[in-house]
């Protein structure tokens, strides 16, 4: 296995279930999708773009000075 095979699908739902602690409104199931349609065949820096722009819509523009 691949250092790119551990961000998918379940790496974004360890990850969302970790933001649902500080952030209860966090949409884990939206996120954990998003995520899954679009990291199929991507390269490791393209999956980290996927989780970047995961990240970006679907937590809150101030999130990191809220939490």
């Amino acid at each position: 296995m691949k250092v790119k095979d551990y961000y998918n699908a379940d790496c974004a739902k360890l990850l969302s279930q970790k933001i649902r602690m500080v952030f209860p409104d966090f949409n884990e199931k939206a996120f954990i999708k998003y995520v899954d349609k679009n990291v199929p065949d991507k390269e490791f820096s393209e999956r980290m773009d996927v989780f970047a722009n995961a990240f970006e819509l679907y937590l809150p523009e101030n999130f990191v000075g809220i939490y």
